[in-house]
């Protein structure tokens, strides 16, 4: 086995001896040569259902790059796996990549994904008809014929009705972010895509309440405070769109959550937010989203951008925004296509105790660098006990410093999703990345299987 493995709450305990070891219960579930698992926001790959069961999905390829498919596992509550340490590949479609899902109240699993040649990507959504088997009936949704191509799909699921946000990608860069309701009735139908807003990253998100009918639509929409440079990718506010019914969706009057121009603490005219964030409901039917800044000013004219970032909570009931973690001012390189020193967030909930908790992807040790000059990342996790005003101190979960290792021999762990449900444990999955930095598939050396 070589460069990662997906594994929950930690990572793969290698049957070689090695010198860094993680801190917590870890269990192999799949494997991939693709080490790319979100474009941008990371979503859900897990879910915990109420049998105590966890579905898995991810992208996979061989040594090539491709052809990639989405695969599936799921473990029963006893801790066995459907599929052995494989997964089960559920789609037939070439080039099938970033998966993300979701849970039908009955616990019933859908995923959705883009998948095909270049020419003719589409969006997918595949529903599984019995829990614990990789049972999935498939769905084809059409692509807006204004929107060109459709990528990197998010999904909320209610007993009726699926809630796809997809970004739009032509020619000329992106077209749009677009959104769509999926009616639900022993399976889903198409009615129209509606182009909600022009983004220029791929970071949308969208989540729907446990206790309601109310559903959310969260994304990156851009400032462009700089007429010579409108296309900066990181001069972004967070704006959302908060539905009461899963209906009726006011995209016209959006919610700037952030509206940095204003300046006002605890923001300032010197952060933007990037391309990751995650969002969640409370069970108090509140709205919660994580998301990431990074460095942002102008100098001399030109705008500038650091690697350093922070992780901010915002919550609807007080409107306030509090720092989990982060250094603005850290430095270092974390490799395409990872953006910043700490990213992809994940936030969850315990129904039990209303706790939140939040897991991110963290590269801030400076002297833990492979051979290629990449920085090996860490999983860290942090709650809060009071509905997100306050945060603990940050726990390293992995602890895998390995500086210095080649190809094969780092332990550098990347996009941990915790599943949203928290009953007493987190359950992270992530992937395990042996050589730090994104491979390059035409250079063999640098391949291996995550």
């Amino acid at each position: 086995m070589k460069k990662g493995s997906i594994v929950i709450t930690a990572i793969l305990l290698l049957a070689v001896v090695i010198l860094a070891q993680p801190i917590v219960t870890t269990q192999l579930i799949g494997k991939t040569y693709y080490e790319r698992q979100s474009l941008g926001t990371l979503g859900r790959l897990i879910a915990l259902d109420d049998s105590a069961g966890i579905n898995f999905c991810w992208t996979s390829s061989i040594p090539t790059g491709s052809p990639r498919h989405i695969f599936f596992n799921y473990m029963y509550a006893d801790g066995w796996l459907l599929e052995d340490t494989n997964g089960v590949q559920i789609d037939a479609q070439g080039s099938g990549a970033y998966g993300n899902m979701n849970l039908f109240p009955n616990g019933l699993c859908s995923i959705v994904f883009h998948g095909g040649p270049m020419t003719g990507t589409h969006s997918y959504i595949y529903y599984n008809v019995i829990m614990g088997y990789a049972a999935f009936q498939s769905f084809e949704i059409p692509n807006d014929p204004m929107g060109g191509t459709l990528i990197s799909p998010h999904v909320a699921v209610q007993s009726d009705a699926g809630f796809v946000a997809s970004v739009g990608m032509g020619m000329g860069g992106f077209t749009g972010l677009f959104f769509t309701i999926l009616p639900f009735n022993n399976g889903f139908s198409f009615n129209t895509w509606t182009m909600v807003d022009t983004p220029k990253v791929i970071a949308q998100e969208i989540t729907s309440s446990p206790t309601s009918n109310r559903a959310a639509l969260i994304w990156p929409h851009p400032i462009g405070e700089d007429p010579l440079n409108p296309d900066i990718a990181v001069d972004n506010d967070i704006y959302a769109v908060i539905s009461e019914n899963g209906i009726t969706w006011d995209f016209n009057n959006p919610l700037n959550i952030t509206d940095f121009l204003t300046g006002e603490p605890p923001h300032s005219d010197s952060v933007r937010a990037y391309n990751d964030l995650s969002a969640i409901f409370d069970y108090d039917d509140y709205l919660h989203v994580v998301y990431v800044v990074v460095g942002f000013w102008f100098e001399g004219g030109q705008p500038m951008t650091t690697w350093g970032s922070m992780l901010y909570h915002w919550d609807e009931l007080n409107d306030t925004h509090t720092i989990i973690t982060g250094n603005i001012y850290a430095e270092g390189d974390p490799g395409y296509p990872n953006q910043s020193l700490y990213c992809r967030p994940n936030v969850g909930i315990d129904p039990s105790s209303g706790n939140l908790y939040c897991t991110w992807v963290e590269y801030s040790d400076p002297a833990d660098t492979a051979d290629n000059g990449y920085l090996n990342g860490d999983i860290y996790a942090s709650g809060s006990a009071d509905g997100g005003i306050t945060w603990g101190n940050p726990v390293n979960l992995t602890n895998t410093s390995t500086p210095g290792a080649g190809a094969g021999d780092c332990l550098s762990e990347n996009f941990p999703s915790l599943a949203s449900v928290v009953n007493d444990t987190l359950h992270v999955f992530y992937q395990e990345d042996l050589y730090a930095g994104r491979a390059d598939f035409e250079v063999p050396a640098t391949v291996t299987e995550n």
